[in-house]
């Protein structure tokens, strides 16, 4: 025991040491630019002595087996210099053009990660990590002056996350994981905010897609490594939020553009999922996390009834995906997609006041592209209940029966409707064709009814649909059609009601005979 704490407080005091060094230094950078002492290559050659000095006293001491915390801390402090100077040369004094800076910083970080999997120091290696990645920002203040050193800053981050991968293939240490991907994407976020600020989002959107492309790749390398570790759904989660935040500040096209290059990283490690070249949780939460990015686009670049539109037949499309791959994760965003995009649907293009009042909804502006919209969003409608609806029991995650349905039923019914209801007006423009547009409505819903009983003879759900949907239509004819409609349309609607439910009605029980004769044979 006695032994285990003096080692622990060697440590300590070792990377406390290097810690109020490191300080030291970044303090000495900084008063050195702002009191103009010495020049900048006197500062860029001091520091690089500085750090030359740090990194021959961790060798020195690492010949001594004794004293391995104090090389590791002497490392870690001599590497962070070394990198600190390079920042400096590139941010501060334009000594290094943006690339070569950063290359030079990476083959520092490199040197550092490679130093600690010789000398197997975790310790080592986060000391590198972290101590660049703490003391990179007190270089420039506490906060930047300009959007485009925000983002140098990040893409600095962001290759001391690239650096730790090769590392984390070999080793698969958690805590430099952790270390490495933490910073790179705060600092895209801060990023973000100052964009914001300033009202120039291209810095900060260069350094949210190196995060984003960073952290996926970091996130798969930690899952293929570690099948069960949460950090990497933890990176995959984090690596697309300074995209998600930073979209909304661009133009339409290049919001798109962006989010459509994240949401396809994002769906390649889903593929990989179902390749099982990934854990299959880590594909799912990646599925999930393109379906978010496809639906911030799709509210972004879409505009007025494009939204709903958009997000219905992307519902429709995932929806036929969950079906054809077996992926109840497909079919619960497909979900999603579906029930946003029906309620936006629902208060702006097509209200239910559409079939109550007119002109209303689609039909308001009198336009024929507006009333093609409404014929559109009305199938969509139905097309998303019912894919959705008919995946789901294909799946098992619902039973076939009646009351499982009636959600889907509501969704075909008033999709269905309402496309008659604009075709009919696409014919005939004005109330006539509002007036004969219900008409064809009451009679599609008794023609519906009729197919689903002759088809209910041996599916109890068909049946009972039909003897609903009859009701219904039943319903509307004496209690909206008698009043709403008039003259030849009113009657010419009774007639084929009635017609339609003699025929229907006549056919059904003759089947219903024929069966009971078989049964009774």
């Amino acid at each position: 025991m006695a032994n285990w704490t003096a080692r622990q407080g060697t440590r300590l005091l070792a990377w406390a040491g290097a810690a109020i060094t490191l300080l030291g230094v970044v303090l000495l950078m900084v008063m050195a630019v702002q009191h103009g002492w010495i020049g900048p290559v006197g500062r860029t050659a001091g520091g690089a002595a500085r750090g030359a000095v740090l990194l021959g006293c961790a060798f020195q001491v690492r010949r001594r087996s004794t004293a391995a915390a104090g090389a590791f801390a002497l490392a870690a402090t001599g590497i962070a210099v070394f990198y600190l100077d390079v920042l400096a040369a590139t941010a501060l004094y334009e000594f290094l053009p943006a690339p070569a800076g950063l290359a030079a910083a990476l083959v520092l970080a490199l040197l550092g990660l490679w130093l600690a999997d010789r000398w197997l120091s975790q310790a080592l290696a986060v000391g590198v990590v972290l101590g660049c990645a703490l003391c990179a920002p007190l270089l420039f203040g506490p906060v930047p002056a300009e959007p485009a050193s925000t983002a140098l800053l990040t893409g600095f981050l962001v290759v001391l996350k690239v650096a730790a991968m090769p590392v984390q293939v070999r080793r698969s240490w958690r805590g430099l994981t952790a270390a490495s991907a933490v910073p790179a994407v705060l600092a895209a976020v801060v990023a973000d905010g100052h964009a914001l600020l300033a009202g120039d989002p291209w810095p900060a959107t260069a350094a949210a897609l190196a995060v984003a492309c960073a952290g996926v790749a970091l996130a798969v390398v930690t899952a293929r490594h570690r099948p069960r570790d949460p950090l990497a759904i933890a990176l995959l989660v984090a690596a697309g939020a300074p995209t998600l935040l930073v979209a909304p500040l661009l133009d339409r096209w290049s919001a798109l553009g962006v989010l459509v290059f994240v949401a396809a990283a994002q769906g390649a490690v889903w593929a990989g999922g179902l390749a099982s070249a990934v854990p299959r949780v880590l594909g799912t939460v990646a599925g999930g996390m393109a379906a978010l990015t496809a639906f911030q686009a799709t509210l972004l670049v879409a505009g007025g009834s494009g939204r709903s539109l958009g997000l219905l037949a992307e519902a429709v499309l995932l929806a036929l995906l969950a079906h054809r791959l077996r992926g109840r994760g497909l079919l619960l965003g497909a979900a999603l997609f579906g029930t946003a995009g029906t309620l936006l649907a629902l208060v702006a293009e097509v209200p239910p006041t559409s079939f109550l009042l007119f002109p209303a909804g689609p039909f308001a502006a009198g336009s024929t592209s507006a009333v093609l919209s409404g014929v559109v969003a009305f199938l969509l409608i139905g097309a998303a209940a019912a894919s959705i609806t008919w995946s789901a029991v294909r799946l098992g995650v619902l039973a076939a029966s009646p009351r499982a349905v009636l959600p889907a039923a509501l969704g075909v019914l008033y999709g269905g409707s309402g496309a008659v209801l604009a075709l009919s007006l696409l014919v005939v423009p004005g109330p006539a064709g509002f007036l004969a547009g219900h008409a064809l409505i009451t009679v599609s819903w008794l023609a519906t009814a009729l197919l689903a009983l002759l088809r209910g003879i041996r599916s109890v759900s068909a049946r009972v649909t039909g003897f609903v949907l009859v009701g219904a239509a039943l319903a509307k004819l004496l209690l909206f059609d008698l009043a709403a409609l008039s003259g030849l349309v009113r009657v010419l609607a009774f007639l084929a009601a009635g017609l339609l439910l003699l025929a229907g009605g006549t056919r059904y029980a003759r089947l219903v005979g024929e069966r009971e004769e078989r049964a009774t044979a």
